[in-house]
């Protein structure tokens, strides 16, 4: 436990510290078989089970299970050996919702954000996402090296439990200063930002907080990672799935009372022109039903991608016109 963790942060008890240092590491490889029984083992863990003061889940807790994908075979890694992938079979009580993540997730990057590559993979008869891991790389010779990660409210020495705005957890002008102090990409970076604030509007994700925004560390450079963990929640019902977002958009949460002057005040909080801002806010709710619709007609012999294509084409036009007619 704590010896790979998110980014290359390891940890272990103080009479530990040789053996974490010089432990050998090796990677097992596993069969579609082994990876399906753990997936079935994940579906029938109580702690699936989300609570709707969580938005759909509990932090950092949704199922999951990270594997190395090594010569196109999946591997488990032991002792000091890397992942570089992780595995989820989605919210248990929200139907198709790992399939729903994968869509949300290509939607938003064929409209040009930087996203963290997936794949809706089937292992026998369990179906999961698979996400790229984005603090692994390939190294020279051989080998995965790690990248340092911290989610914004760690980059703010915030506990996890205040990673929503509205229970004291980070705002958008706290993130900004991350970045305005830390980064060594500071242009892009505050876009990624402005992205990442926009298209958990546009895509109606609740669970966009300051956990699921990262940034990046290596040999003196500091950037914002890929999004990850973005995934749309008009598909389902609103007793189920919190309807405002995490980190509020001129002070204002609910996506239904976001006007223009509350992008207004974003655009100051990001240090960006309004124009700038507004013209990436209507790009986005613009294409994004239609991306979204493309992205699940490329998985229509999915299981569930018909349910999903069917829920989409009542809810994700009429939101995002909304968001369009509520700008200027």
């Amino acid at each position: 436990m704590g010896w790979d963790c998110p980014g290359a942060v390891q940890f272990c008890r103080p009479g530990d510290i040789n053996l974490l240092v010089s432990r050998p590491g090796d990677h097992v490889e596993v069969n579609e078989a082994d990876l399906a029984r753990r997936l079935r083992d994940l579906r029938h863990d109580p702690a699936s089970w989300t609570m709707p003061a969580e938005h759909w889940s509990l932090g950092g807790q949704q199922e999951k299970f990270a594997l190395a994908r090594i010569g196109g075979r999946w591997h488990e890694a032991h002792g000091a050996a890397a992942t570089t992938h992780i595995v989820k079979p989605g919210i248990r009580h929200l139907q198709n919702q790992a399939l729903v993540e994968h869509v949300t997730m290509s939607a938003a990057a064929s409209l040009g954000l930087e996203i963290a590559g997936s794949n809706f993979v089937k292992f026998e008869d369990e179906w999961a996402i698979v996400v790229e891991r984005f603090d692994r790389f390939g190294m020279v010779g051989g080998g995965i090296g790690r990248l340092h990660q911290e989610d914004f409210c760690q980059a703010l020495g915030r506990m996890p439990s205040a990673k929503y705005e509205q229970r004291g957890g980070p705002t958008l002008g706290d993130m900004v200063r991350v970045i305005r102090q830390e980064s060594t990409r500071e242009e892009s970076d505050i876009l990624a930002l402005a992205d990442f604030l926009i298209i958990n509007v546009v895509a109606g994700a609740p669970d966009g907080h300051s956990k699921n925004i990262a940034i990046l560390r290596s040999a003196g450079a500091t950037w914002v990672a890929p999004l990850y963990d973005l995934a749309t929640g008009l598909l389902y019902d609103s007793r189920d799935v919190d309807r405002s977002i995490a980190v509020s958009v001129g002070g204002e949460r609910s996506v239904a009372r976001i006007r223009q002057r509350q992008w207004d005040k974003a655009a100051t909080t990001l240090g960006l022109s309004v124009d700038v801002l507004t013209a990436r806010v209507s790009h986005l709710a613009r294409g994004f039903p239609k991306a979204f619709d493309s992205a699940v007609h490329s998985m229509i012999a999915v299981p569930g991608s018909e349910a999903v294509l069917e829920r989409a084409s009542k809810n994700l036009t009429p939101h995002c016109e909304r968001i369009l007619a509520q700008l200027g």
